[in-house]
């Protein structure tokens, strides 16, 4: 079905976050997400303002699938419209 509202990035942010300080007993000084480029949106303007993260501690890496591998990028078109 997919991440229809968007919020499936946002608890695996959190999810991160909090497994970072689980483990080190202190919260990460940087954020670096890696995912398809047409979720910068979602995690720098949405996800990362939402839980206050600094813009200077949060970076995106967007890469952009290859259509050899089978996946479709135009089924993908609007998906960010369906989210927060």
């Amino acid at each position: 079905m997919g991440d229809q509202r968007g919020d499936e990035g946002l608890a695996n942010l959190l999810f991160s976050i909090c497994r970072f300080r689980e483990v080190t007993n202190s919260y990460p000084a940087r954020i670096t997400v890696v995912s398809f480029f047409f979720k910068k949106h979602l995690f720098q303007e949405l996800h990362a303002k939402s839980i206050r993260w600094p813009t200077n501690a949060f970076s995106f890496v967007g890469i952009v699938p290859s259509p050899s591998n089978g996946f479709n990028l135009k089924s993908r078109q609007g998906a960010n419209k369906r989210t927060l």
